[in-house]
């Protein structure tokens, strides 16, 4: 590490007065997330309750303006099954004749190394249910990449940049200090 008595006073001055614009900027992009993040409730409370009770109120599903625009209130459908549901969502589903809207993906996740395997299995598959498109996919999770990716290069052992998508950023973090 260098000393700091050895640093030119200027190049010192110029990394404090970035570090100190940095974090003026990390401020910045929390205000401005903030306001966005305000923005966007006002938004949603005024599409999906205030105006639409103001148009309920007057009896009217739908309104042209003078400026063209119409303004009509639909409802809008939106739907998810939790985990803890799963199971009875399906069960209800097939008994209320809407199974076929009802996918099914198998999936068997092989270690590493078990190559041989997955290609075994994968040509079992196919050959007992042809009519089925049976996948193979070959994965590396991106946490295990970014990984080998770092052992490799600071071994000087570099992987392939444009193979595995590299692209190395030099970058700067600035922790809050005490108060």
């Amino acid at each position: 590490m260098t000393e700091i008595e050895n640093i030119d006073a200027a190049a010192l001055s110029l990394v404090s007065t970035l570090a100190r614009e940095m974090s003026e900027s990390a401020k910045e992009v929390s205000a401005i997330e903030a306001k966005l993040k305000a923005a966007q409730a006002k938004f949603a409370n005024i599409e999906q309750v205030r105006l639409p009770e103001a148009m309920s109120d007057i009896g009217l599903k739908e309104l042209k303006l003078q400026t063209g625009e119409t303004i009509s209130v639909k409802p809008s459908y939106h739907a998810g099954i939790s985990a803890a549901n799963r199971a009875k969502a399906m069960l209800w589903l097939k008994e209320n004749d809407f199974g076929d809207l009802i996918k099914n993906f198998v999936s068997v996740e092989f270690g590493k190394g078990a190559e041989t395997a997955a290609e075994e299995l994968t040509a079992q598959l196919r050959k007992q249910f042809p009519a089925l498109p049976v996948d193979n996919d070959e994965s590396i999770h991106a946490s295990t990449l970014k990984a080998l990716v770092k052992t490799q290069y600071e071994s000087g052992d570099p992987l392939p940049e444009d193979l595995f998508g590299v692209h190395i950023i030099n970058k700067a973090t600035i922790k809050a200090g005490d108060k």
